[in-house]
């Protein structure tokens, strides 16, 4: 049985400091659903797919679907 999980910004005050929000896809699939585009708020989304073990099971998209290019800096102790 397939399940989902959502929280609608909808509910949420405005707040515009908010500068996008991110999720996981347990499927593996690592790109944007209908539901996840209708639900987009913010500037961009990162999606994270299973297994969830380096960059390369992660996406960042735009309002319109559309992968944005990304670059990962460590923090330097």
């Amino acid at each position: 049985m397939a399940m989902a999980s959502h929280h609608s910004h909808r509910t949420c005050p405005l707040d515009l400091s908010i500068i996008g929000v991110a999720h996981s896809h347990p499927s593996g699939i690592l790109a944007p659903s209908t539901a996840d585009l209708n639900n987009f708020y913010g500037r961009i989304m990162i999606i994270a797919a299973y297994p969830y073990t380096s960059e390369k099971n992660m996406i960042i998209i735009n309002g319109k679907g559309k992968k944005v290019d990304y670059k990962i800096i460590e923090e330097e102790d």
